[in-house]
């Protein structure tokens, strides 16, 4: 389902044979900045989620949910599908894990698609090779940011919130990539 910082949720699944289904419902709007209040709200959100796993070794989900007015800057719904496939293959002293993830929003302004390639292998039991590539679609990279630099857009408040910029909505393609290793004694 949809990962999401809620509070007040209800969620139910079924698991027969090597398909799992479950479903939520949920406050849809995010938190404030306040972090030490509880912020209940109607359960006027949902998702749902169905998983396969073929062998103990691999699973495979496929996921859909609506969200309703998620973010305070940015009013209107938001869907979002996302699917994955895993595989850990195990062996005597480690194993392999690996997952590739894709995620799409769908909002007012268009689709912003995320894909994600994450492998660790664990050798010798206490040697780590690993790797992380992600790809994602960004709007507002335009705006002026957290570090004080000036964009080349940004958002103009109102009297019913805020107005996007002309160029705001232009939409990025990001890239990142982590290789790495570790031993641990």
């Amino acid at each position: 389902m949809p990962s999401r910082i809620s509070h007040g949720v209800i969620t139910a699944g079924v698991t027969a044979w090597r398909f799992r289904v479950e479903s939520s419902l949920f406050h849809g709007a995010e938190p404030d900045e306040n972090r030490k209040d509880i912020e209940m709200g109607k359960l006027d959100s949902w998702s749902g989620r169905i998983w396969f796993t073929p062998t103990p070794d691999w699973s495979m989900q496929f996921s859909y949910g609506h969200l309703v007015n998620p973010e305070a800057i940015e009013p209107g719904n938001l869907q979002r599908l996302t699917a994955s496939i895993s595989h850990n293959r195990s062996w005597e002293d480690g194993n392999w894990a690996s997952s590739l993830i894709w995620g799409r929003n769908h909002e007012r302004h268009g689709n912003s698609n995320a894909y994600l390639f994450e492998s660790t292998a664990n050798f010798l039991d206490k040697n780590y090779l690993y790797t992380r590539m992600e790809l994602v679609d960004k709007q507002g990279l335009l705006a002026e940011n957290i570090f004080g630099r000036p964009g080349l857009d940004e958002l103009h408040p109102t009297s019913n919130g805020f107005e996007l910029g002309d160029r705001f909505e232009q939409s990025f393609r990001v890239g990142a990539f982590t290789f790495g290793e570790c031993a641990t004694s």
